[in-house]
């Protein structure tokens, strides 16, 4: 298999958390900050531009991506779950 090229961040937001993406399958993956991740099924590039490059990211998932893409629950949220410490990595298993 080849090896996928997957652009990965920490975001500054009150709501999300960490961004992962992979172009070639357009998977977007997005872990908020109550530890919740889940993954967004043929995102276009441009729509993951907008949301790195957009001042709220929250504001911008609400309008652009959580009702116009498919998804799935990857983790259930925890209670105390501190998403921003440390950078979760994008599971390619069942991708």
């Amino acid at each position: 298999m080849k090896p996928q090229i997957v652009h990965e961040q920490k975001v500054d937001s009150t709501n999300l958390a960490h961004v992962a993406y992979i172009p070639a399958l357009q998977l977007l993956q997005i872990t908020f900050q109550n530890g919740a991740i889940y993954r967004y099924s043929k995102v276009p590039k441009k729509i993951y531009d907008g949301l790195i490059r957009a001042n709220s990211k929250g504001s911008y998932f609400n309008q652009n991506i959580k009702q116009s893409y498919s998804h799935r629950l990857v983790k259930t949220p925890k209670k105390t779950a501190k998403a921003h410490e440390g950078m979760p990595r994008l599971y390619l298993g069942d991708a």
